[in-house]
């Protein structure tokens, strides 16, 4: 067997339905030029390693407790001492639900699952070998971190010409230095968007350009000569390169064929429903005018690139015909508006549509809310993460409360699922905030609930890069003292995830355990709960009479019941539909006198039917809405995992 010139490698922890875009689209750029290359996903095999079920549940840890990234520690730093028992400690500490299960049976679990990743290292280090390959590169997302750098330090002992690659977003900026400067059993590191310097990388490398001098690696490469020559500086960003692509014209379609091969040879493969990553921009638009203050998704690349919509059209085409899935999740940061002119009509024209996720901004309207229930687009992630305007404004957002609201009932009056979740813990916020949401919720309970989390401080944030601005002093999370064996300047150089000194790092699941002090928050996270648990089957359904109406009211709220509406009070209702200020409301309602329209409003904000926010009256009542997407819409993919999860064939039977 020749060998193979490139091996690009998706460790866990890592989403089993649906396969790696950054090895998708490297794999897309080589082959054309000639350059054999395989991309492999281990994920995969961990997860058959463990069982599904135990991945699922790895995969919902919180990334910034870097569960997955202790369990290969020491098979990535073999020779470092590690305190274990404080990482246990603090891990429990963190998570309410795993201490309640008991921290012996937590303890014995987690040094087992330790002995599987030397167990599974050892097979996918064999598995690699056996493709011969020059170059092994692995790709680099929150928790893949560290068990990338156990395989390569494996496959590196194993075969010392073996040529050794990471990148990613753990490896932007200064973290790839950090990365570079402190494991040098990694020959470089690839800072930012890879796509048109991977080509000229990988040709120098096979043609024996390792040794090369500084000038000669492309922008964003750090290579061997850098630990000897210093490391180069940038004067945007944290101060280091990063590549970056400026054209979205120039990014192919991703390869996926691997992913699908290997899939099939899985004995749960039938428990995995998969769906394909494509994306059509990257950056972000409204970060460009005001970067939200928690974001640090896009590092030093915020500037908004996006592909033609009949590029973009063509790629969703090309992907569905060519794997079979209709299930498409745009890894987009954000939906480009413009599409809604483009891309959004021509997809609403297919028949029948793709199934389709993207992320967008809050302030959609409700004409563009239909037009994305048309083109498939039915299931989002809108940006939803407060339902109160002062909270919003520390943000920087660019939406109010009000906007809010009125996109969750546009997506359910037309089927759309929105994910969102609200986040507490911002610096300068009120308690009484969240109190007021806290009340407001149960009147929303017709909708889609949303989650509640604490704040977390992000490298590229503003709340990590203006730290003093926000009267934040950051120190990476406490765990990674645990995973890492490095000095305090290092794991500063190399976290993404940092908590404020002071702040209490107690357990940070709002849905399970309380943030001190907070009452308001406190009550917010309860009536959320009680949204999910309770909340099924909830309607706020107007039926229109030859006069008036009826609402069927089936929230959990005191006034829920059947309210008759006379042609007055239905008028009123009609006119804040759209969320008007209160000031307008005479203007909406000519016909009416003041008295009557005065009295009309009264009941129906005494009832509910209407909420009064940031001065505008949003009219909750939904009007024959649309079914929302099943399970089986999800163009996220899915998993059947867990204790008495149906599967596959038991839904179809059904």
């Amino acid at each position: 067997m020749d060998r193979l010139d490139v091996c690009l490698v998706n460790m866990p922890q890592s989403p089993v339905e649906r396969p790696s875009i950054a090895l998708g689209l490297l794999k897309a750029a080589l082959l054309p030029r000639g350059i054999t290359v395989r991309a492999v996903h281990s994920n995969l095999r961990w997860a058959e390693e463990i069982g599904l079920d135990e991945h699922q549940w790895l995969e919902r840890s919180r990334s910034e407790d870097l569960l997955t990234d202790w369990l290969f520690a020491p098979h990535a730093f073999p020779d470092a001492a590690s305190d274990d028992e404080a990482f246990i400690a603090g891990f429990t500490e963190r998570n309410v639900r795993f201490r309640r299960a008991g921290v012996q049976w937590a303890r014995s679990l987690l040094f087992y699952r330790r002995l599987q990743a030397s167990w599974f290292l050892d097979a996918e280090v064999e598995r690699i070998l056996a493709l011969k390959p020059r170059i092994v590169g692995c790709t680099s997302m929150f928790n893949q971190h560290v068990a990338s750098l156990a395989l390569l330090r494996r496959l590196k002992a194993a075969d010392p010409s073996i040529i050794t690659l990471i990148g990613g977003a753990n490896c932007e900026g200064e973290m790839g230095v950090t990365t570079h400067r402190n494991f040098p059993w990694v020959d470089a590191v690839v800072s930012g968007e890879a796509d048109l310097l991977v080509v000229p990388l990988i040709e120098a490398l096979l043609g024996g350009g390792l040794d090369a001098p500084a000038e000669a690696w492309p922008e964003g490469v750090f290579a061997p000569v850098h630990r000897v020559a210093g490391y180069p500086r940038r004067d945007a960003g944290d101060g280091r390169p990063r590549a970056t692509v400026e054209d979205m014209r120039q990014v192919p379609m991703p390869e996926y064929d691997d992913y699908f091969a290997e899939l099939a040879t899985i004995p749960w493969a039938e428990r995995v429903r998969p769906s394909i990553p494509l994306e059509s921009s990257r950056g972000c638009w409204w970060g460009q005018r005001s970067h939200c203050t928690f974001c640090g998704l896009n590092g030093g690349g915020m500037n908004f690139r996006t592909k033609p919509a009949d590029q973009a059209r063509a790629e969703m085409d090309a992907a569905v015909a060519r794997w079979g899935i209709d299930r498409i999740e745009m890894v987009d940061n954000i939906l480009d508006m413009t599409y809604f002119r483009s891309l959004i009509p021509e997809l609403g024209a297919a028949a029948p549509p793709l199934k389709i996720f993207y992320e967008t901004k809050s302030n959609l309207k409700r004409e563009q809310i239909a037009a994305l229930a048309k083109a498939g687009v039915r299931w989002i992630q809108p940006g939803i993460e407060s339902l109160n305007s002062g909270t919003l404004k520390l943000m920087g957002k660019g939406v109010t409360a009000a906007q809010n609201v009125m996109l969750l009932k546009w997506c359910r009056q037309y089927g759309i699922h929105a994910m969102w979740t609200v986040i507490a813990g911002f610096p300068g916020e009120d308690d009484a905030w969240y109190a007021a949401m806290a009340e407001l919720v149960p009147y929303l309970t017709h909708l889609e609930g949303g989650g509640i989390a604490r704040l977390r401080y992000d490298r590229f944030s503003p709340h990590q890069t203006q730290s003093e601005r926000f009267g934040l002093k950051l120190t990476p999370a406490p765990l990674y003292a645990h995973v890492y064996p490095l000095p305090p300047d290092q794991l500063a150089g190399l976290a993404y995830f940092f908590e404020n000194e002071g702040e209490d790092s107690a357990d940070r699941s709002l849905f399970s355990g309380e943030m001190p002090g907070r009452p308001g928050v406190n009550e917010l996270s309860r009536r959320l709960s009680d949204w999910h648990r309770l909340g099924r089957g909830a309607r706020l359904d107007l039926i229109r009479g030859e006069i008036g109406g009826e609402v069927v009211d089936a929230r959990l709220v005191p006034t829920a019941g059947r309210h008759v509406l006379d042609a007055i009070e239905l008028t009123v209702l009609d006119a804040c539909a759209e969320g008007p200020p209160r000031a307008q409301l005479a203007a909406l309602t000519p016909d009416l006198g003041d008295m009557a329209r005065a009295g009309a409003l009264e009941r129906l904000l005494t009832l509910g039917l209407i909420v009064e926010l940031d001065g505008r009256l949003v009219g909750l009542v939904l009007e024959d809405p649309a079914p929302m997407p099943t399970a089986e819409d999800n163009p996220l993919g899915r998993v059947w995992a867990g204790p008495g999860a149906a599967r596959p064939e038991a839904e179809a039977a059904e």
